[in-house]
């Protein structure tokens, strides 16, 4: 008979799977293996929600020493800023920062589409050159070296070099090059799905049918199981909630999302790649090593899945109502869902994401002509005989702006990064109070009409 508790007992933790079971009993114990990952899992989800809890306190506490504000004071318009000439803003003309590493020396420029892609192109090279053989590294020591020299290679050397230099870097890669291939041949773009998104904790392909196919073609409305309509999004709850439906529930909610809107070659797909990533993870952890598979592609999927559950939020977490701005446009019912970030550090280290109401406008433009379209829109809109807010902001980032969201700190976020852009409607720049009414109300749970959207709204350009 099968012990379940001596099975546990004599459960190996470098291979994590028992040291020695009978082939009848292998789906049991191939299960407690599966569990076991899982709670591991659950552990170190709960740890990372501890940090990003300790990070957002210190922004709190750089928040709360801002000084007091008075709400009938004026708020900065475009025409007063510096960042309103081109020359002045460092998204034009600061250096590009993605890539951590100089690979202009290695000219591949044939094998693109377009040259302006070359950043997206030297991050793909340096993710190769130098994250895929530390991964390799990872296996190598977990299996022949010292085990405290492995963990310290691993969840040191390894994470802080993955995380510092490349997590942002290849998430961003990912996202742009969904919108428009970076290589001329469908094969090398499928190169980087396929191989290099599990290094991020993503199964294979999965992004494509999350970002362009639902987030965009949705827009973040009711059937956008990434949107962040239906919460209060001033409320740390709320935000806890969105991260575990992000992180957990998107693996059953893709398929069904995929065979909920008909896209049924998507959802076999779908249901065949999740499966088959995470039973390869769990047959790497029991033939190689489950310490190596958790280092290299457990935590990637915990802090890379949490980052962008995070990000995602941020840049979603000012949305009006439907019935109480203009919606007749695209591009109007984009200044409903996001905000821009103009002059930014994270639009140099992330091409250009900070504009965020351009890329959903035009997830077709390229993200370096973002700044670009960004500026063109601000002369249009100074006919524009709407009162449409395209909400920006200055020297910031999403995630300031979030502490000050969280903190209830929005008056300062207002008087120190707010820009008002001008419509023939409202010339005037408004109080800071006004726009804290605003900004207040765009925090609050949307009523949503469930009507799915499919249109080729991922195809429009400028």
């Amino acid at each position: 008979m099968f012990d379940f508790a001596q099975q546990i007992r004599d459960f190996d933790y470098n291979g994590l799977l028992p040291t020695a079971v009978d082939a009848e009993n292998y789906a049991l114990v191939l299960t407690i293996g599966v569990a076991r990952m899982l709670a591991g899992g659950v552990a170190a989800a709960v740890l990372t929600y501890a940090g990003i809890l300790l990070l957002a306190w210190v922004g709190f506490w750089d928040v709360q020493r801002h000084e007091d504000v008075d709400l009938e004071e004026k708020v900065m318009t475009w025409k007063q800023v510096d960042v309103s000439k081109k020359e002045k803003n460092s998204d034009f003309t600061g250096p590009r920062l993605e890539c951590p590493v100089d690979m202009s020396r290695f000219e591949m420029s044939n094998f693109i589409m377009d040259p302006k892609d070359k950043p997206l192109l030297h991050m793909l090279m340096a993710m190769v050159s130098i994250l895929v053989p530390m991964a390799a590294l990872v296996y190598i020591l977990f299996i022949h070296a010292n085990f405290y020299v492995a963990c310290a290679y691993g969840f040191g050397v390894f994470q802080f070099v993955r995380i510092n230099f490349f997590m942002h870097g290849m998430l961003h890669f990912r996202h742009f090059t969904s919108h428009r291939p970076l290589f001329q041949s469908r094969l090398l773009r499928l190169l980087p799905s396929i191989f290099l998104d599990p290094i991020m904790g993503i199964p294979p392909l999965v992004f494509l049918l999350h970002h362009p196919l639902m987030h965009h073609l949705q827009n973040n409305g009711p059937y956008d199981i990434s949107s962040t309509e239906q919460y209060d999004r001033d409320s740390w709850f709320a935000l806890a909630n969105y991260w575990f439906r992000f992180q957990i529930g998107a693996y059953i909610e893709l398929p069904y999302y995929a065979a909920r809107t008909g896209k049924c070659a998507w959802f076999f797909a779908t249901v065949t790649v999740i499966g088959g990533f995470f039973f390869l993870l769990q047959h790497m952890a029991e033939r190689y090593s489950g310490w190596a598979t958790f280092c290299v592609f457990g935590m990637p999927w915990l802090l890379d899945h949490a980052t962008d559950a995070v990000r995602n939020w941020c840049q979603h977490v000012f949305v009006a109502q439907q019935s109480h701005v203009p919606m007749e446009t695209f591009f109007e019912r984009n200044c409903a869902l996001a905000y821009n970030l103009v002059d930014s550090l994270e639009n140099r280290t992330q091409y250009n994401e900070g504009y965020h109401v351009i890329h959903h406008a035009f997830p077709k433009c390229h993200w370096s002509e973002n700044p670009d379209t960004f500026y063109k829109k601000v002369e249009e809109l100074s006919r524009y005989e709407k009162d449409l807010w395209l909400l920006t902001f200055i020297n910031s980032s999403i995630w300031e702006v979030w502490c000050h969201v969280a903190s209830n700190k929005l008056p300062q976020l207002v008087k120190n990064h707010f820009v008002h852009i001008p419509t023939a409607a409202r010339p005037d720049p408004p109080t800071i109070g006004e726009v804290v009414k605003e900004l207040k109300a765009r925090l609050h749970r949307v009523d949503q009409v469930a009507e799915k959207v499919d249109s080729q709204v991922a195809l429009m350009t400028p």
